[in-house]
């Protein structure tokens, strides 16, 4: 019993790697690949190519962390800005899906510039 135990247990040993390697040879498009805001260890140059927001998206919410950790946010306004950028995430993941246009693209990056201007103004406490 011992030695079918034994072989069974290193013909299993030896075959996981070998099952770890086979490739489907599937590709993933950029349309399919995780939205920049919701993945902040993906490339951001997948989506800069694209819409040149992703980039800028990524450095808001590190912004946001660096602000709310540093006490020039509190928790309230860390929110309200995530959100607004989780909006902006969401909204270009809606204009990627059917194609960027020159205007879509112009209403990200307005809208991105906007969240940065009210991030700038809440971390300097200036905000209205």
């Amino acid at each position: 019993m011992r030695p079918i135990a034994f072989a069974l247990f290193a013909s299993a040993c030896f075959a996981a790697p070998a099952s770890a390697q086979i490739y489907s040879g599937a590709q993933v498009s950029r349309a399919s690949a995780p939205p920049i805001w919701d993945n902040p260890h993906s490339e951001p140059a997948a989506l800069r190519i694209e819409t040149g927001v992703g980039a800028d998206l990524l450095q808001i919410r590190s912004d946001i962390r660096d602000g709310r950790n540093s006490g020039q946010l509190s928790r309230r306004e860390a929110r309200e800005l995530r959100r607004q950028g989780h909006a902006i995430a969401g909204m270009e993941r809606r204009f990627r899906d059917g194609g960027l246009s020159a205007p879509e693209l112009a209403e990200l990056r307005t809208r991105v510039a906007l969240l940065r201007d009210d991030l700038i103004a809440a971390r300097s406490g200036s905000r209205d």
